[in-house]
């Protein structure tokens, strides 16, 4: 006699089977929903993490890239600067552009190379915050932090170390370009500033002799700066087994980021700013006709505030591809001076004239068409960004030295 099993509920097809296996499978697709999704999380946040990393080494090998080019021009003037401060007389046997190459030398940095110093810092400091929250390799991330205190200590000495400080400053330079203009002998000179006596008389300041004579000092610190940084990143790329061709991979990816150009979303006033005010202003209109302008603030002790000088030229653009090819024609320059942002005092009035009646001259109008004759056939690459009103134009130039360097512009939509 076969005996039936006591059923207590829990069999494969009661309610109470039923209930269990519901129970299971569904703590089961828990489980397997939660724990891929954290595999994937996991995956996602390497991902990131090394392109974060790949991102720090290109900006880091750009920023030492920046220093070189400093090293290289501080190399290439050196040796002239020194000759001619040991033997002042052979100023009278250099070329024109030479003796102006000199001059600019020893004046304010027309590129402002501490603003390039603290975008560089602010940049990879950016990219550092980011690249902690997905990289967990503590030697890289120190070695980072390491490079961003070279730079910024470097940054200190350039601000604050006599040997980096150009010699005259900013209102020293205008008061001696003014001398050149109310002194001229336009028979000796005609349409060139006379850089050969600016240069004799300048080279008698001690701060000029001790600029000079502190080349060696300056390059000497470049190339341990350099060297330091340069032993950093290499063993960053080591540590995360970053190749070459990675890199390059990543430029080429990187190089077609934001959005094409064209011409219905090119059309309107761009400008780009410098030091909080507005330093080059173009409006590209429908028939491919453009505008430029440029501004020009001029300090100096003979009045208190800026003289801003307009620049306005006209030319065409056409696009090409992802290149924005523009041409500015010199004949059609025109300039025009606002004085409203100064005041003098009475007896200065005379030199505040002769200033203003100089730059609003035809001689002095000529002398900027020619000098410009050569500047405004300009060709970049352009990308927009994704609220179409910031534009980043991109170009390699190549200065009187040979060197190479990347000329990023970004522009704001007006």
């Amino acid at each position: 006699m076969n005996k039936k099993s006591k059923d207590n509920g829990w069999g494969m097809g009661s309610w109470k089977g039923e209930l269990l296996l519901s129970f299971i499978g569904t703590t089961l697709s828990i489980i397997f929903t939660f724990g891929t999704s954290s595999w994937l999380d996991n995956r996602q946040k390497k991902e990131n993490g090394r392109v974060s990393a790949i991102m720090i080494i290109h900006d880091i090998n750009n920023t030492i890239d920046m220093m070189k080019e400093t090293l290289e021009s501080e190399e290439k003037i050196y040796s002239l600067a020194k000759s001619v401060l040991d033997t002042p007389s052979l100023l009278d046997s250099l070329s024109n552009d030479t003796l102006e190459s000199l001059f600019r030398y020893l004046t304010p940095d027309a590129e402002d190379y501490n603003y390039h110093l603290e975008q560089e810092i602010d940049r990879l400091s950016s990219f550092y915050l980011e690249t902690r929250k997905d990289l967990d390799n503590i030697i890289f991330l120190d070695n980072v932090q390491d490079i961003l205190n070279y730079l910024k200590s470097f940054k200190k000495n350039y601000e604050t170390e006599l040997r980096w400080q150009r010699p005259l400053s900013g209102e020293e330079f205008l008061d001696l370009k003014l001398g050149m203009i109310l002194n001229a002998n336009k028979k000796e000179w005609g349409f060139q500033y006379d850089y050969l006596n600016a240069l004799k008389k300048i080279l008698h300041d001690k701060k000029v002799q001790f600029y000079i004579l502190s080349c060696l000092e300056r390059q000497r610190y470049l190339l341990i700066e350099i060297e330091l940084i340069r032993k950093l990143n290499n063993k960053n790329k080591f540590l995360l087994g970053i190749s070459e061709e990675e890199l390059i991979k990543f430029i080429e990816k990187t190089n077609n980021y934001g959005l094409s150009v064209n011409n219905r979303n090119l059309i309107g006033t761009w400008y780009q700013e410098s030091g909080n005010r507005v330093k080059e202003k173009y409006t590209f209109e429908k028939n491919n006709r453009l505008i430029y302008k440029m501004n020009s603030y001029w300090p100096t002790n003979i009045y208190k505030g800026d003289l801003l000088c307009v620049y306005t030229l006209v030319g065409n653009w056409t696009i090409v591809k992802d290149s924005l090819k523009m041409v500015l024609n010199p004949q059609s320059l025109n300039i025009s001076i606002d004085t409203s942002g100064i005041k003098y005092s009475p007896n200065m009035k005379d030199s505040v004239k002769t200033l203003i009646n100089y730059h609003q001259s035809e001689e002095y109008l000529q002398l900027v068409k020619r000098d410009w004759d050569y500047k405004y056939d300009r060709c970049y690459r352009v990308r927009l960004g994704n609220n179409y009103k910031k534009m980043e134009w991109t170009k390699t130039v190549t200065d009187e030295s040979d060197i190479k360097t990347k000329q990023i512009l970004i522009l704001d939509k007006q």
